[in-house]
């Protein structure tokens, strides 16, 4: 045998996600909160607060997830923006000079989420050379990551 082998698929409530990305937001982002809503196929709709001006209500923002990441290649998930050409040029354009968390970047309507980046932040950078497969969907309520890992024989 060639060492160990695993599967997984973790899904991850709205809720958990909403709190790790409100806790992961730097200090002077534009962005005070962010309420996070996993839907079927793929989709996620957000409701982001912006800090200021503070009379503003909740901007809803609706993602589809894009591209997965490939590993170990390229360890990036990227979500696309679907709202109107003018919201995602707005949107840009308030957030190009503002502090992303670490791992994220936005270029037009795209998102991009660094895996190894964001495991890097928490000390779990080690992990990724053990994941050979790692897939993001959605479900109702939650983000479901499905995922292979393989531990090879020493």
């Amino acid at each position: 045998m060639d060492g160990a082998e695993a599967a997984a698929t973790i899904p991850i409530s709205d809720r958990l996600l909403s709190q790790a990305i409100v806790a992961g937001i730097p200090n002077g982002a534009p962005v005070k909160d962010v309420l996070l809503r996993a839907e079927a196929n793929d989709r996620i709709a957000l409701k982001i607060t912006l800090a200021r001006p503070s009379f503003l209500p909740p901007i809803p923002v609706s993602l589809a997830i894009h591209e997965q990441p490939t590993l170990p290649g390229n360890p990036t998930l990227t979500l696309r923006i679907s709202q109107s050409a003018a919201l995602v040029a707005m949107a840009e354009r308030a957030l190009k000079h503002a502090p992303l968390p670490a791992g994220v970047s936005i270029a037009g309507d795209r998102i991009h989420v660094d895996i190894h980046t964001l495991l890097a932040t928490r000390n779990l950078e080690y992990l990724l050379p053990y994941l050979t497969e790692l897939n993001v969907h959605t479900r109702a309520g939650a983000v479901v990551l499905s995922l292979r890992a393989r531990v090879k024989r020493a």
